[in-house]
């Protein structure tokens, strides 16, 4: 369906508000709820767990394991009882082959649980390895959790973990179609190398919780959006593609240019554009103060140098005025120059929320007083909630054509 088909199906749905809770499901014993397009749907690669000693496993449910490195099954049962797996000396503790890809496939969809979450899909268990400056791998004792899973289903558990699901309907179609058009940007470039999964289950790359995060109205969202994503066509290409369409929680006023904040090229979707619509986010205007001296012990512990007592903050950059992109720290001893990203996680990004922000010297003191939560390229999740609710009303194509400039809407699926 091309995107003038998909547009009357985001206007004319509407959904009543639900509270965060009272939709979710009630109960994982029995088979998850299907729904969504069948035929075409990419499967993702979600890494539950990245080189842990142990991952925390049941199935409740019948199941199949087979060797992922011989295409054999190992072993079947009833249900597997809540365990610590392991993979010590090249071996995982549900098996005593030696192996380093396990594959866990549930009968039943959704019974899979690893932690306390349950997913949906199928788990591939890897053990790590090390190579040699002989480019002979040997065996370390973790392991990696992936869930494969079909991308509808994991962005019915993504959207209610990134947004509101109380926010209007067209703030959270808009945002089905930005993690969707995401996830397959990162599938992509993950496809060039031979990395065994696509992205993370953490904010690193879009939150996702599984079964137990998806709501009824999570679920209408995403058949409402089903296949559907943005496309762009620069100046060289020869046709629109995918590309990463980036958001965050609140700009502040403005958000930033992607080649600004993550480097690379410029692209015109994902350049600054001004907003007004987030002014009702909890964090549109922050501030904090930190002493001469605090900051300095601060510097020493990130970057291992005593700069001695921090006389000046210096910002540098395209966007210095709003965003710098570096700054420099001039100390009694010495100075040091650091990029945004490593000066906002040595101060902490709890306190130091965005790199919108400016420093004004106090005596012994540097105020900072910031604007917006995260890195600022595209979507506001904060604005696009304002561009759904009165008086605007825009619809899910307007935000996102708001935010991701020149980008068209195409339903791939």
């Amino acid at each position: 369906m091309g995107r003038a088909a998909f547009l009357p199906t985001l206007s004319i749905l509407c959904l009543c508000a639900a509270c965060g809770s009272c939709d979710r499901l009630e109960s994982s014993s029995g088979p998850a709820p299907d729904f969504g397009p069948a035929e075409g749907v990419p499967t993702i690669r979600v890494a539950l767990r990245r080189n842990a000693e142990s991952v925390t496993l049941a199935i409740e449910g019948p199941y199949t394991i087979t060797d992922g490195d011989a295409s054999r099954m190992l072993s079947q049962g009833a249900f597997l009882a809540r365990d610590e797996v392991t993979y010590k000396s090249g071996k995982f503790s549900l098996t005593p082959i030696r192996t380093r890809h396990l594959i866990i496939t549930p009968k039943i969809n959704g019974s899979i649980v690893v932690g306390d979450k349950h997913y949906r899909g199928v788990l591939h268990l890897w053990g790590a390895r090390e190579k040699d400056k002989d480019g002979k791998y040997t065996p370390l004792d973790r392991l990696s959790a992936v869930n494969h899973v079909n991308l509808e289903h994991y962005l019915a558990s993504v959207v209610p973990a990134e947004m509101k699901m109380s926010w209007p309907e067209a703030a959270l179609q808009a945002q089905a179609v930005a993690a969707r058009t995401y996830a397959l940007w990162r599938m992509e470039q993950v496809a060039k190398g031979n990395r065994t999964w696509d992205l993370t289950s953490g904010a690193d790359s879009q939150v996702y919780a599984g079964l137990d995060r998806e709501t009824e109205k999570s679920r209408k969202i995403i058949i409402d959006t089903a296949g559907t994503v943005l496309l762009f066509k620069d100046l060289n290409d020869k046709e629109p593609s995918i590309f990463p369409a980036y958001y965050h929680s609140t700009c502040g006023g403005d958000t930033a240019d992607a080649h600004v904040v993550f480097g690379g090229r410029e692209m015109p979707c994902l350049t600054s554009v001004t907003c007004a619509y987030c002014t009702d986010s909890p964090v549109y205007e922050w501030t904090f103060a930190l002493s001469q001296n605090d900051l300095a012990e601060i510097i020493k512990k990130a970057g291992g140098k005593d700069i001695g007592k921090i006389v000046e903050i210096e910002c540098i950059g395209p966007e210095a005025a709003q965003r710098p992109r570096q700054v420099i720290l001039k100390g009694s001893e010495l100075q040091v120059r650091f990029s945004i990203g490593d000066f906002r996680r040595a101060v902490g990004t709890r306190r130091m929320k965005s790199s919108f922000f400016t420093i004004e010297k106090t005596g012994d003191y540097f105020k900072i007083t910031g604007h917006g939560w995260g890195h600022g390229v595209g979507m506001c999740q904060w604005g696009a909630a304002g561009m759904a609710a009165e008086p605007f009303c825009f619809s899910a194509q307007e935000i996102l054509q708001h935010y991701y400039q020149g980008a068209q809407l195409q339903r791939l699926y």
